[in-house]
């Protein structure tokens, strides 16, 4: 472990640290950092907790947590404030880190071109044995984005020379689109959530499922404070979202107004909890993808996904000429180019088009 320590004659810090190529050996040398300036006290701080995480990372067959250990610690410290992102890469990274245990990549020296390759077909193999799914092929390089962001920072800790994730040249497959919904898919839909023998994942898929349909919400906007993130007030009624650390209120639809009168008095601070000890947004993307399974939705509705309901609500606004300013403010989207993603309209909607041209 490296250490600071000041000589007898001089004022600045100097470090005492074993030498990645040869552990038996210790180095010492100044880090030209004054112990009289507190800035240049804490840099010195810094320094020494970087050396300690480089003779983990160099230990010749040392274990696997001291090549990659500091990884996690990074993602939480640099993506903190955001919460949402957080989750989604430290998702990801235990996704990287099984590879990396199964392939024996004691570190990011050790890592290649190659390994990233074989990600890409590694990741589309279900893992039974710790309940993953597997994932398509632009998720696969997705992920290897983030591992490319570890991997950068990881050559500015000069634990390795480059990064070998950049311009892999793997081109994304074409997206597949989540379908509208007709009304004969909605109400299957809510049979099979009402045909549900856990009453707690019933509960949960029923207000998730009645917030994407009438509101658009994404899965993760789901989780709200029935008491503080609704007012209600009759037509009037709003609701609140948070994302990227912001707040966006909205208009809240009149048909889910009964069902936060019911949260509300049963004083429900949230409107779904996931089991102590696992992550909002994983576990409810679980649960939805386990119902879809159960109850065979993708025979009956092919390509559907919980985003299906978001489709469903932005299509039937643009099939009635509700203007894009206004459509985009309900379902909270910054960009048009995103928004017009979402829109499924046919040829027969297009009816007034040729009308006009009339």
């Amino acid at each position: 472990m490296a250490s600071l320590y000041l000589p007898r004659t001089s004022k600045f810090y100097w470090i005492k640290f074993k030498d990645p190529s040869n552990p038996k050996k210790v180095c010492r040398k100044s880090t030209k950092l004054s112990s009289l300036n507190p800035m240049e006290v804490r840099k010195a701080r810094l320094l020494e907790a970087e050396y300690t995480l480089k003779e983990r990372s160099y230990v010749p067959g040392g274990p696997f947590d001291g090549g990659w250990l500091w990884v996690n610690q990074f993602l939480r410290t640099n993506y903190r404030s955001r919460a949402a992102t957080l989750e989604r890469f430290l998702n990801v990274w235990q996704s990287l880190e099984r590879f990396l245990r199964e392939k024996k990549i004691p570190g990011p020296a050790q890592f290649t071109r190659q390994h990233c390759y074989d990600y890409i077909a590694w990741r589309g193999v279900p893992d039974v044995k710790h309940g993953k799914f597997n994932a398509c092929h632009n998720t696969a390089l997705l992920e290897l984005k983030i591992m490319s962001i570890i991997m950068t920072e990881a050559v500015i800790r000069d634990f390795c020379p480059g990064n070998p994730c950049v311009k892999l040249g793997v081109r994304r497959e074409p997206v597949r689109q989540s379908p509208e919904l007709t009304e004969e898919h909605i109400d299957f839909i809510r049979r099979a959530i009402a045909a549900e023998q856990d009453e707690k994942i019933k509960e949960f898929l029923e207000i998730t499922f009645e917030l994407g349909r009438w509101q658009g919400c994404r899965l993760g906007a789901t989780a709200l404070n029935p008491l503080r993130d609704v007012v209600l007030n009759g037509e009037k009624s709003t609701i609140r979202f948070v994302s990227k650390g912001k707040d966006f209120v909205t208009l809240l639809h009149p048909r889910l107004i009964p069902m936060f009168e019911r949260l509300r008095e049963k004083k429900r601070s949230a409107t779904w909890t996931p089991p102590a000890g696992t992550q909002r947004r994983t576990w409810a993307s679980l649960q939805w993808t386990r119902f879809i399974e159960r109850a065979r939705l993708r025979q009956r509705i092919p390509g559907f996904t919980y985003r299906s309901l978001r489709v469903t609500v932005i299509t039937r606004m643009a099939r009635n000429n509700v203007p894009i300013s206004k459509a985009k403010e309900f379902v909270k989207h910054a960009s048009t180019t995103v928004h017009f993603v979402y829109q499924r309209l046919s040829p027969e909607d297009l009816s007034d088009c040729a009308k006009a041209i009339e």
